[in-house]
């Protein structure tokens, strides 16, 4: 993530005002973290000089600072490629703060130190809610970071943290309580556009609103992350009786391009709920696009709905959760190709997220 040291922290170590032998230990933990490539720092190239002349920090933290201000011009034009970052200031001078950045106040950073027993310099946290969910979001960040940012000498780091599905806003809670910078990325569960978010992106999205990170979660608008992947490394594994599925899925997406991020790929949907509550909206939405999909193989499946023969418990299609483990694990190299528009753009939105949370630099080696 981008950590920007505003430059009022700055002015408390310069200052006689302030609790300077605070300041130094902010200073050393900061150059560490740089040295270490945790993070992405931005400072003042100002301020770095500075810095890099204060003989009340080690020579290896004043000679990174040194480096560092060679680096700080450039580093400024990467303020606005995303929407949030972490910013240190300290509150007995004027800062320059922003609504949708983290705000971290140092002024009693010794208590800060003190209180958590990990320091929030350290690589950030994103909590998914299942760790098999980052193998999907590890392979987008990479694809992102290359082929869209073309971001050169920066990486992606974070600690990927399960959250146990509905349990993911309790352990979102628990880490940021212990002081941690904490981001978080969980299914919407939607099942058609107009649906509302599941409850474990509502409960999650409170715990963020309530410590007024609302920026340190994102929703990803599909049902669930098995969305984002291609329907050709899907149509690879399947099995016979899973291809009808994939099948629907190119399909709809011709006849209605947003359906695919909405399917249900791991249980599928049930006769019922598609035909026989036909008043509900999840019908009004799934209904029209089953009837008018031309399935000429699947004689009975039509059969089935043009003489109302309803199989009221069965699925209308064979679901893919059998399949699905092996098609995360079959790609090794993940590109948006032939699909439609809505994966490349989700994918595009969770790059940006992922960089905007796990940004780096390299380690530095003197």
């Amino acid at each position: 993530m981008i950590i920007e040291i505003d430059s009022s922290a700055v002015g408390a170590l310069e200052s006689s005002k302030s609790n300077t032998k605070q300041m130094v230990e902010l200073f050393s933990d900061v150059f560490t973290s740089i040295g270490r490539g945790n993070n992405l720092f931005r400072i003042k190239k100002g301020d770095l000089l500075k810095l890099s002349k204060d003989y009340r920090l080690s020579e290896f933290h004043r000679n990174i600072a040194k480096i560092e201000s060679n680096q700080a011009t450039f580093r400024a034009a990467l303020d606005d490629a995303f929407d949030f970052k972490v910013k240190i200031y300290h509150s007995d001078f004027e800062a320059n703060l922003k609504e949708n950045d983290i705000n971290i106040d140092v002024k009693n950073y010794s208590d800060l130190k003190q209180n958590y027993e990990i320091s929030f310099l350290d690589k950030p946290i994103v909590v998914f809610e299942n760790l098999t969910d980052n193998k999907i979001y590890s392979k987008i960040a990479e694809w992102f970071i290359s082929s869209v940012a073309h971001f050169r000498g920066y990486k992606v780091n974070y600690d990927a943290y399960p959250g146990g599905g509905d349990s993911t806003h309790s352990v979102c809670k628990e880490l940021l309580e212990e002081g941690r910078i904490v981001f978080s990325l969980v299914d919407s569960d939607k099942k058609y556009p107009d649906d509302q978010v599941g409850k474990t992106a509502k409960d999650t999205i409170d715990v963020f609103k309530n410590v007024g990170f609302d920026n340190a979660v994102l929703v990803v608008g599909v049902h669930e992350v098995e969305n984002l992947i291609p329907h050709s490394v899907l149509e690879k594994i399947a099995r016979n009786e899973q291809k009808p599925l994939i099948d629907f899925l190119k399909a709809a997406s011709q006849l209605c391009d947003m359906a695919p991020k909405f399917y249900d790929l791991k249980s599928s949907f049930s006769f019922n709920t598609i035909f026989e509550d036909q008043h509900s909206n999840f019908s009004g939405y799934w209904r029209p696009i089953f009837e008018n999909w031309n399935v000429d193989y699947e004689t009975e499946f039509r059969e089935s709905i043009d003489l109302g023969k309803k199989k009221l418990n069965g699925r209308v299609l064979n679901k893919l959760s059998s399949m699905l483990p092996h098609a995360i694990e079959s790609f090794s190299v993940l590109e948006p190709c032939n699909c439609p528009p809505y994966v490349e753009d989700e994918w595009k939105k969770i790059g940006n997220f992922l960089l905007a949370c796990g940004i780096s630099s390299q380690p530095i080696r003197i």
